[in-house]
């Protein structure tokens, strides 16, 4: 099972995922279909723990390990 909740990732200025909440039982297929720069590899690498999130003001937010 997977769930992500209010995940967003920005990039300076620019917004690569934006309060996407995603639940996936277990057992079903999942995939990602969008245009280039539409967040697809960012939110699948948050969710494998390749990028840290930080919490700020509240929201759960997401920045790249150093």
């Amino acid at each position: 099972m997977l769930k992500i909740n209010h995940l967003t990732k920005t990039f300076g200025d620019k917004t690569a995922v934006d309060d996407l909440t995603l639940h996936i039982a277990p057992g079903e297929i999942y995939g990602f279909i969008g245009h280039n720069g539409a967040g697809k590899s960012t939110t699948l690498r948050s969710a494998a723990g390749m990028l840290a999130w930080l919490k700020k003001n509240g929201a759960k937010r997401f920045s790249e390990l150093q």
